[in-house]
């Protein structure tokens, strides 16, 4: 299921997003979005893909010690940690230092130099060395052997080639960035990672979770299809659902239009037992017995946690519904939906490709 942009030709399927790529800008919007010239509601914020958005390097630390280096150390240090932090060659993994000897601390790999450590600062510095002694010695073969050409001392060895030094050295770890991203229109930043502030502004926490499926109650003229719509937000949502108009109208949604309830937004027994999707696991919590059997006005059918309502099933558990979809066509294809969000704090419309 992708989302789309609209800044972009909407016939173009290349412009389609997963919900995880997209980003929503408060601050610019569409006002052809806007759903409600009422004042009391924020105008429609603007989805952001990853062509509407400005990436930049704030800083660049090492994943393994999170220390932190000026651009100057970074490119000094060819994007490698220079605190003495390493990985493994064989598998990645992250390597003990101890002075002369490393060993990693998932697979068996170790090594020791054999070499007078004498004054040398760390074993960063050492293997530092080595490794551009074996870039020099092979550099300066085939110098020899351009300068010289046929003179040259070079000469294809029968031998099986033994495996150079620098494959069996640990890895420098390599250094990690800390980016922003802002809105091309108005700079807003939509993403800041750093020690003391977080800015997060991703469509994952606004707009409401979709999961298509595929029931199995078909006919020889009439397929059905099941979508999940899951609130994410604190506040109420009314949620409404479309199809194109401009594509074949074989599609038939049964009650479109959705209420839905405040997300908990703690980790209560609701919102622990939500992603459960087996029933089969559900019923083995006390958890979810107890919630099922102190639900106010719910009637559990097949105590599956899903109750008849109207034309669409509702979930036991808060701010979710299912809606049915039926169409007579045996391979519809791709299903281009229009979800429109009403609430409080949300006020948008959004256009979403199902490849069903």
């Amino acid at each position: 299921m992708y989302v789309y942009c609209p800044c972009q030709d909407p016939n173009d399927y290349s412009n389609h997003y997963p919900v995880e790529y997209l980003y929503l800008c408060p601050s610019s919007h569409d006002p052809s979005q806007d759903l409600s010239t009422d004042s009391s509601h924020l105008s429609s914020p603007s989805l952001k893909c990853p062509l509407c958005i400005a990436t930049t390097v704030m800083a660049r630390y090492c994943p393994q010690c999170q220390f932190s280096v000026t651009t100057s150390e970074a490119i000094r240090g060819k994007m490698r940690c220079l605190r003495g932090c390493f990985q493994c060659p064989d598998c990645g993994s992250t390597v003990k230092s101890e002075r002369g000897r490393l060993a990693c601390t998932y697979c068996t790999y170790t090594w020791e130099s054999k070499l007078d450590l004498g004054d040398k600062a760390s074993t960063a510095q050492l293997i530092k060395e080595l490794t551009e002694f074996e870039t020099r010695r092979r550099f300066d073969k085939v110098k020899s052997f351009v300068k010289n050409g046929p003179d040259s001392e070079v000469t294809i060895n029968p031998k099986k080639e033994t495996i150079p030094i620098s494959n069996s050295l640990p890895i420098r770890t390599l250094l990690a960035a800390r980016e922003s991203k802002r809105c091309n229109e108005c700079q807003t930043p939509l993403s800041i990672t750093s020690r003391n502030n977080s800015i997060l502004h991703s469509a994952t926490h606004y707009l409401p979770r979709l999961i298509w499926s595929k029931r199995n109650t078909d006919s020889p003229n009439s397929h059905n299809y099941t979508l999940l719509v899951i609130n994410t937000q604190p506040i109420a949502l009314k949620v409404t659902l479309a199809t194109d108009t401009a594509s074949p109208d074989f599609w038939v949604i049964i009650n479109p239009s959705l209420s839905l309830a405040a997300h908990p937004g703690k980790n209560n027994d609701i919102t622990l037992l939500s992603p459960m999707g087996t029933r089969a696991m559900r019923r083995q919590t006390g958890a979810y017995t107890r919630f099922i059997m102190n639900a106010p006005k719910v009637v559990v059918a097949d105590d599956t946690g899903v109750s008849v309502r109207d034309n669409n099933h509702s979930n036991a558990f808060w701010g979710e519904m299912v809606v049915n979809f039926n169409t007579t066509q045996h391979n519809p294809g791709k299903l281009p939906l229009l979800v429109t969000c009403q609430g409080d704090k949300l006020n948008m419309a959004f256009w979403i490709l199902v490849n069903v």
